[in-house]
């Protein structure tokens, strides 16, 4: 969704159906969503290029603290692959947030986030591996002065599984 939408409020409400004994790590540049839950870490993320702190970095870094789930506050730029990569390594439920008007620009708009760090899969192959790692989209937006869930997508769904 875009600004303002309820991106944060629908992570939070999702996290907050989470296991409590699940391990939560979580990176943002702003914290933001305030986890109940007793076993989970925060790590506050820089977007400045230079730092040591940007949201690829902590990315790799949440791996080495066995998280059953990573949260990333929102994907802007290079941390869209690791994340796409983190997430599929054994960490189901894990959520982030995107600025897109629909589920499709969402993953679009992952995709040129992904190619724009110098990866140099075809954008096909980039969108094919999207869907196949994302469970599901949440749109959220604004209709008639109120927020809310605008449609919910199974990017797989649109796939043709092949052997």
């Amino acid at each position: 969704g875009g600004t303002s939408s309820g991106k944060t409020t629908v992570a939070r409400a999702l996290l907050s159906l989470a296991n409590r004994s699940e391990r939560l790590v979580t990176i943002e540049d702003a914290r933001e969503l305030h986890l109940p839950h007793e076993n989970s870490v925060t790590l506050i993320a820089e977007r400045a290029e230079s730092s040591e702190r940007t949201p690829a970095k902590l990315l790799v870094a949440a791996l080495r603290m066995r998280p059953d789930r990573l949260i990333l506050g929102e994907m802007r730029g290079e941390e869209a692959l690791a994340f796409l990569e983190a997430i599929n390594t054994g960490h189901p439920g894990s959520i982030s947030t995107i600025h897109a008007d629909s589920p499709v620009l969402a993953l679009e708009r992952l995709a040129l986030m992904v190619m724009r760090v110098g990866n140099r899969q075809a954008r096909r192959d980039v969108l094919e591996y999207a869907a196949r790692t994302i469970d599901v989209i949440v749109q959220v937006g604004r209709r008639g002065g109120r927020r809310g869930v605008l449609e919910v997508h199974l990017p797989a769904s649109n796939l043709l599984w092949v052997g």
